[in-house]
């Protein structure tokens, strides 16, 4: 008989709210948290952190507010974190990977995120998508993100990021081909303030939408962006 996976799933119910919030950490054998597109108000729960087989915590849209609870960063089975559409503030743990290298997804649009785009080690190398728009992230996008050999779609737009120029050749642009299974490429709304390299033309075939608009982009497009055969859309 297969197993039974624990979950908590509740959607669109209006004004559900946390309550008794220190209990959650008894439910030890919840493996997916969905609680989409509610009102739960108040902070996610410093709690959350000891549900070690949570695999999926999906909060998008539940007008949750505060900062995002450290521990859930330590939640070793963690594959999904979708906490899109809140009030969220602060900035995000400096070494993502470390406590959660099973992470595929991250998913933390529209919020009020601030600092540095995390550095994304080797230990978070699952990564497939990670969708930080519409915070208030600043600084450079870091090169470590050319490490992640399985990232299919990266969105950055909409924040205050831009490209290091001191050293071209290293930057996080001239890395971009790197990125083999890179299909979508999200950086509209940036300061990026940065020269088109050569290199740009030899980003991955599998790339299908670049969207660069509004970026304070300079430079040629690359004669060699005819190679990108699976390009339908760039902005």
């Amino acid at each position: 008989m297969a197993m039974q996976r624990a979950s908590l799933s509740i959607t669109v119910i209006e004004q559900l709210q946390w309550r008794h919030t220190q209990s959650i950490g008894n439910l030890t054998s919840l493996v997916q948290i969905y609680l989409a597109a509610n009102n739960l108000k108040g902070t996610i729960p410093h709690e959350i952190g000891d549900l070690s087989k949570v695999q999926i915590l999906s909060l998008p849209g539940v007008n949750v507010h505060g900062v995002i609870p450290p521990t859930t960063f330590n939640m070793s089975s963690l594959i999904r974190i979708s906490l899109a559409s809140n009030q969220l503030s602060g900035s995000l743990p400096v070494n993502i990977g470390l406590g959660v290298p099973n992470l595929k997804q991250l998913l933390v649009s529209g919020n009020n995120l601030t600092g540095a785009i995390p550095n994304f080690i080797s230990n978070a190398s699952n990564i497939i998508t990670t969708d930080m728009a519409a915070n208030y992230f600043s600084g450079f996008i870091r090169s470590r993100l050319c490490a992640l050999p399985n990232l299919e779609r990266l969105n950055l737009s909409d924040n205050q990021l831009n490209v290091d120029t001191s050293a071209p050749e290293v930057n996080f642009f001239s890395c971009l081909a790197n990125l083999r299974n890179l299909g979508t490429l999200l950086l509209a709304k940036n300061p990026l303030n940065a020269l088109l390299p050569i290199s740009f033309g030899n980003l991955s075939t599998s790339l299908q939408y670049i969207d660069l608009s509004e970026s304070n982009v300079r430079g040629d497009i690359p004669y060699d962006i005819g190679n990108m055969s699976s390009l339908s859309a760039l902005f």
